[in-house]
């Protein structure tokens, strides 16, 4: 009993939210709307990169081919570019809480379709296609909805990060052992299940009253491109430099890191499972750091985490480059990867509570989809490169490596200067 309570107080039990359910609704008789939302939040992600997970192991495994894998990823990427500004204006235009239950009860349905092809390569681009649409609405839709939850929005955004986190590390090991004992169809019918559970519990939510806008949406979308890149190009500069970095290192934790521990190393889908793991051990450790240290935080402290990361990809480089050793590589990128993942996720918490602080309650929606886009619009690029990186030999792809590195320092330091100017 003693370990369990340390356990969750630590807040990384995988039956916390449960526990957190039973105190508040069995044991008190109620149901806190603040807790509920983690909760979903935790369900539907913990589903999701699962889901992701297996599917993107099973093209892998049945086409063995670096360029297809981050050619199906990139395209599954294409709905946050396309669709993220009418997503936008949807959030603002539907009430926030029918718009989340309706979008995973959806997911569950467009799954039930995978029985009924039978293509299975095909069938995944398909639903990745299809769950990428309806991931589009749903990020803006749940980033826009926690004003209307809560007032405090670093501690809000905060939590959602280390539950992200902790899913992160839950998501590929279920995902992986899965898949090695049953299927990919079991990780289907499991998925469904749980999208049908998450829309349960998100109907019972009870969100501020909030007023829907009703503008057309051509007329939504150039109001909040006007706000954007007009009334608030301090949102546009901090946007636009979060999705170059973004592009730098989205190919190497999502192309990069499971091909060369999968197809070159040859390690097993169990291990990958694993190593993708502590990326999200990472991500905890992270969230948590922050939590603590939150209010210590500024522009010129989260550009030297992307200093950072350039020196972390500098030494994958080089070490990929003149190490012949495959356990040596596999430590390195692991560790190197975790460190990155470590920096990333603190800038991507300052980053998102800067701009909802930002944004005002009507544009939120409309902002928060334009956000989505422009971080997301260099994740396809960045994905096709690697795959293309990931055609030389380990050690050409460590020399493509210290390319980028140079690449982020440069961008980095630039930043820095303008900072400083900024200040004076």
């Amino acid at each position: 009993t003693s370990l369990w309570n340390i356990v969750n107080k630590m807040g990384i039990s995988p039956f916390y939210f449960l526990n957190i359910t039973y105190h508040r609704y069995v044991k008190e008789k109620k149901m806190n709307t603040y807790y509920l939302y983690l909760i979903g939040q935790a369900n539907s992600l913990v589903i999701n990169q699962m889901l992701k997970f297996a599917l993107y192991m099973y093209i892998l495994d049945n086409t063995g081919s670096s360029v297809i894998y981050s050619n199906i990823i990139a395209f599954s990427m294409l709905p946050i570019i396309f669709f993220s500004p009418i997503a936008g204006w949807i959030c603002d235009y539907v009430k926030k809480k029918k718009l989340i239950v309706m979008l995973d009860f959806t997911s569950g349905i467009i799954l039930s379709l995978f029985f009924l092809l039978s293509n299975k390569v095909i069938a995944i681009c398909i639903i990745l296609f299809i769950l990428g649409i309806l991931g589009t609405l749903e990020t803006p839709a749940t980033q826009a909805a926690v004003p209307l939850i809560t007032d405090d929005l670093n501690k809000t955004n905060t939590e959602i990060a280390q539950i992200s986190s902790i899913s992160a590390i839950l998501a590929p090991i279920l995902g992986g052992v899965i898949y090695n004992t049953f299927s990919i169809n079991k990780i289907i019918i499991f998925s469904i299940i749980g999208f049908g559970i998450t829309a349960f519990l998100e109907s019972l939510i009870k969100m501020k009253n909030e007023q829907c806008i009703r503008d057309s949406a051509i007329l939504g979308i150039k109001q909040g491109i006007k706000y954007l890149f007009v009334e608030e190009k301090e949102i546009l500069k901090l946007v636009l430099y979060a999705g170059v970095i973004s592009c730098e290192i989205t190919g190497l934790l999502t192309i990069a890191f499971p091909y060369i521990i999968r197809n070159t190393l040859q390690y097993s889908t169990t291990v990958y499972g694993y190593a993708e793991g502590s990326l999200g051990i990472a991500a905890i450790g992270a969230t948590f750091y922050y939590s603590f240290t939150r209010r210590k935080w500024d522009s010129n402290k989260t550009n030297n985490l992307v200093i950072g990361i350039g020196g972390c990809v500098m030494i994958t480089g080089i070490i990929l480059w003149m190490c012949q050793t495959r356990n040596v590589i596999f430590i390195t990128i692991l560790v190197l990867c975790s460190i990155i993942q470590f920096n990333i996720n603190i800038f991507s918490i300052v980053c998102l509570s800067d701009i909802m602080r930002k944004t005002k309650e009507e544009y939120m929606g409309r902002i928060m989809g334009f956000v989505s886009m422009i971080t997301n619009l260099f994740q396809p690029i960045s994905q096709i490169i690697y795959g293309r990186g990931l055609e030389y030999t380990i050690s050409g792809f460590g020399k493509f490596l210290i390319m980028i590195a140079v690449s982020i320092l440069g961008i980095s330091l630039y930043r820095k200067n303008v900072i400083k100017r900024e200040k004076k």
